[in-house]
């Protein structure tokens, strides 16, 4: 595939925007709400953690209870977290990829149009079950991690030694580092799984995942450097307080749905 549309999709998309800026912007900021307070229950949740972990210790006082009881609060607030996504961010997420959509086909966007998944019950239905399936391999994984560092920190408590330390911190970590992997390889093949989403409204969530994958994997580089552009944009986007971002969200959107309708010319775009 020709790396120029990279550059192409990027100049396309900034026109797109500056003709539907005030759209894009609004719908930007309606996204950001449930985002910050996402972060910011996720911040709080943390100190949440702690202290309920050291009440639960002061009441059974040792070393494993702490450890079951950060594990379970943590658990509890790690599904909250799901949740939420599935049944807010998510959607919204549906709704300004439904905006890329309609600025790269020419159509007059309207910041309304981040709603794309609140127009009728069927629809938010359609979208939760989506979102439930896009993101549950995440928490499975996630969910895997916390529960093989459970063991690890029990089978160093039962053998506590200088070696047993050494080997349990250093088996920790590795065990992060091979989730840290897997969930990046699981990106990557998800990555245009909202977008088929959204252009194929007929179809079911596994139909979007499915393609997703075969998108990926067919086109391997060309998802990889889509998505080091799109982390470069939002990482730039943050700079200046983060309101480069009601740029770089939309324009790293549009960049991606055009290069996915050049990658998949046998998708047709419905949405």
């Amino acid at each position: 595939m020709d790396f120029n549309v990279i550059s192409d999709g990027l100049k396309k998309g900034f026109e797109i925007w500056q003709k539907n800026m005030v759209a894009f912007i609004v719908g930007c900021l309606i996204l950001a709400i449930p985002i910050v307070i996402f972060v910011v229950f996720m911040v709080l949740s943390g100190f949440v953690t702690t202290l309920v972990t050291r009440f639960l210790v002061s009441l059974v006082p040792s070393l494993f209870a702490s450890l079951l009881s950060n594990f379970v609060v943590s658990l509890i607030f790690r599904i909250i977290y799901v949740l939420f996504a599935i049944f807010v961010v998510i959607p919204l997420t549906l709704g300004l990829i439904n905006m890329a959509f309609k600025g790269v086909r020419g159509d007059t966007v309207d910041f309304k149009d981040v709603f794309y998944a609140f127009t009728s019950s069927k629809a938010y239905i359609r979208c939760a079950i989506f979102a439930a399936t896009f993101i549950l391999p995440f928490f499975i994984i996630e969910f895997l991690n916390i529960i093989l560092n459970l063991i690890v920190g029990f089978l160093m408590l039962n053998f506590l030694s200088v070696s047993s330390l050494v080997v349990g911190s250093f088996a920790s970590l590795i065990l992060t580092v091979i989730f840290l992997i897997i969930n990046l390889i699981l990106a990557i093949l998800l990555f245009f799984a909202p977008y088929i989403f959204v252009m194929s409204p007929s179809e079911k969530a596994m139909y979007a995942i499915k393609e997703s994958f075969k998108t990926a994997k067919t086109n391997l580089i060309m998802t990889i450097v889509l998505v080091l552009v799109c982390a470069i944009l939002n990482i730039i986007g943050m700079i200046p307080l983060g309101l480069g971002l009601l740029l770089t969200i939309p324009l790293g959107y549009m960049l991606i749905v055009i290069a996915l309708k050049e990658m998949r010319p046998d998708i047709r775009d419905q949405s």
